[in-house]
């Protein structure tokens, strides 16, 4: 399956992509390629499309990975959920108590406090899910898709935040990664609710390595270089920003592994009762063996050619042995006694003509009307 080369360009430009975001930290500004400070981050954003671009083009040349799959038992990935899932609820009830308490509330904080609660809800259903019970678990529902609307709102937020001050100052890098981890989680959603979709697993492949790749160069780059000491809640987002890089490449590890080839899946809906088996019965009658079905179920069955070959369960028959050769000159079989041509030829003596053989009777009948007097 072609889409597992996706992680080629994932693996080298990661690096790359890591470097530009931690160049302007380490060296003076201007000395990365002799120009200005906003070039590396451009850059940055060169080499995350990179590997965007060419995780399109490995998908849409596999045509053999099933676009449904279920989720295995993954301890580590649920282990990393799990810590997201606390990072969520510390920061969406920061954020809530920060909106109201300034006493001015802003509505898209105060949503984003909100679905960050409710986010970090099913993501430690679905990570104690994947620990615990691993395949026996039933198709997520479509409240998993409230991390991607988590991440939308963040998106929208940060663009609305670029208005008010310089470009030259805005932190287009967080842009990005919002963009990535909100695709990756909604395909994320119609993956695990096993929604009809022609590219649900490639489209996880698509967007989640260069949502990885973004998120874990930016949330390292925050949490080394600018760690804010004197509010350390302050520092969930990026801590967030890693712990997401961590589990969708857990994810996509667990996909590449165990997904299925396109031809080996079968769908059979959730809600859908299995079709009931009409009983049959079978009855012994003078020997033979009978299978007894619907009548129904005959009259509607398309005629078909008949082959030698052909299943003869349904059907009156009975299997006879025959322990000696069959004679060629026997004619038929009528109440187990054997007529051949050979045994009405040569021991007759009865007159070949009719007329004959008719005065023959006449003289019998007269003799026996003679004794009767």
């Amino acid at each position: 399956m072609k889409s597992k080369l996706s992680w080629i360009p994932f693996i080298i430009l990661l690096p790359v992509a890591a470097f530009f975001r931690f160049a302007p930290s380490f060296f003076a500004e201007g000395s990365v390629l002799g120009k200005g400070s906003i070039v590396p981050d451009y850059l940055f954003l060169a080499a995350i499309v990179l590997i965007f671009l060419f995780s399109v083009i490995f998908c849409a040349l596999d045509s053999r990975i099933s676009p449904y799959y279920l989720r295995r038992r993954n301890i580590a990935s649920g282990i990393v959920g799990v810590l997201l899932a606390v990072c969520f609820a510390a920061e969406g009830t920061y954020k809530l108590f920060t909106s109201f308490g300034s006493g001015k509330a802003q509505p898209l904080p105060v949503a984003e406090g909100i679905l960050a609660v409710l986010s970090a809800v099913v993501m430690i259903t679905m990570s104690l899910t994947v620990m615990f019970r691993g395949r026996e678990n039933k198709p997520a529902s479509l409240l998993c898709i409230f991390p991607a609307v988590l991440f939308a709102v963040r998106m929208v937020s940060c663009f609305v935040s670029f208005t008010t001050i310089s470009l030259r100052f805005a932190d287009v890098t967080a842009l990005c990664c919002y963009i990535f981890a909100t695709l990756f989680f909604y395909h994320y959603a119609v993956t695990l609710s096993v929604i009809e979709s022609k590219t649900g697993v490639k489209n996880c492949f698509v967007f989640g390595l260069p949502a990885a790749a973004s998120m874990f160069a930016c949330g390292v780059f925050k949490l080394v270089f600018s760690f804010d000491t004197s509010n350390v809640l302050s520092n969930l987002i990026p801590l967030e920003m890693v712990l997401v890089a961590l589990f969708i490449v857990l994810f996509l590890i667990e996909v590449s592994r165990h997904a299925v080839e396109r031809e080996k899946t079968t769908v059979i809906g959730i809600d859908d009762e299995e079709p009931e088996e009409k009983p049959v019965s079978e009855e012994k009658a003078d020997g033979f063996l009978v299978s007894v079905s619907d009548e129904n179920e005959t009259e509607n069955e398309e005629t078909l050619e008949y082959l030698n070959t052909a299943d003869t369960s349904g059907y009156l028959y009975q299997e006879v042995k025959r322990d000696e050769p069959e004679d060629e000159n026997i004619l038929r079989d009528v109440d187990d006694y054997l007529t051949s041509y050979s045994d009405l030829t040569e021991n007759d003596d009865r007159p070949k003509d009719y007329a004959s053989r008719l005065d023959e009777i006449d003289k019998l009948i007269l003799e026996i009307a003679e004794k009767s007097d």
